[in-house]
């Protein structure tokens, strides 16, 4: 199990070392795809038909080959949201992290997503609130975080009153705004994400990738 961590761990580093790597998997929620989406690597079969999503028949995950630039995400974004989709969201799919606050800490792993993220996905906190924009909008400035429901079961007790409260991720204090619905663990389903958190912390969550500058601030 340790060294499948480390390899997983390993392959990260890597992957954030790539020029250009910064949204790994877009989400969207389509209106009118037809032959638009052939253009993209389309694995909604896959990886989307059991997730506790709303509607998983209209969410579909692509990227352009092995990554997508910030840049090549906006521009998607702002080209296909409210037009070709419905709705346009991004996240960086394996992301380690220490979460501490109560006995001793734990080896976790989690997501960084775009604001948006919850809401393209259709996906309601059993507790609390998802992001909103405005929390990704500034690098660092929001240290916040949404905690997968069996994480919130087995570390905090299923405690109600985590709402608000804070944890610790890599020794920083995070705001915890809601808890996942059971079963969700992420829209990839041979990924098991246990927390998400906002993509504009990934120089606090991935320092390997802010080593290397590829994500600018928003």
């Amino acid at each position: 199990m340790r060294t499948l961590i480390q390899d997983l761990s390993y392959a990260a580093r890597t992957f954030a070392r790539t020029p250009g790597f910064t949204a790994v998997v877009v989400l969207s929620i389509g209106l009118g795809i037809a032959a638009n989406t052939t253009v993209f690597s389309i694995v909604n079969g896959l990886l989307l038909s059991s997730a506790p999503v709303g509607d998983p028949g209209t969410l579909y995950t692509f990227n352009d080959g092995n990554s997508i630039s910030w840049p090549s995400f906006v521009d998607y974004r702002d080209q296909t949201a409210g037009k070709v989709f419905e709705g346009v969201a991004g996240f960086f799919p394996l992301v380690p992290a220490n979460v501490s606050g109560r006995g001793e800490p734990e080896r976790v792993w989690g997501q960084l997503v775009t604001g948006n993220y919850f809401d393209v996905a259709h996906v309601k906190p059993v507790l609390g609130r998802s992001f909103v924009p405005e929390e990704d909008q500034v690098e660092g400035r929001n240290p916040v975080v949404v905690l997968g429901h069996a994480l919130w079961q087995r570390r905090f007790g299923a405690d109600p009153a985590i709402i608000g409260r804070a944890i610790a991720l890599n020794g920083m204090t995070y705001t915890v705004l809601g808890v996942a619905p059971t079963g969700f663990t992420g829209t990839i389903k041979m990924i098991t994400s246990e927390f998400w958190a906002p993509i504009a912390m990934y120089r606090h969550l991935i320092p390997d990738l802010a080593k290397d500058n590829m994500m600018t601030s928003r």
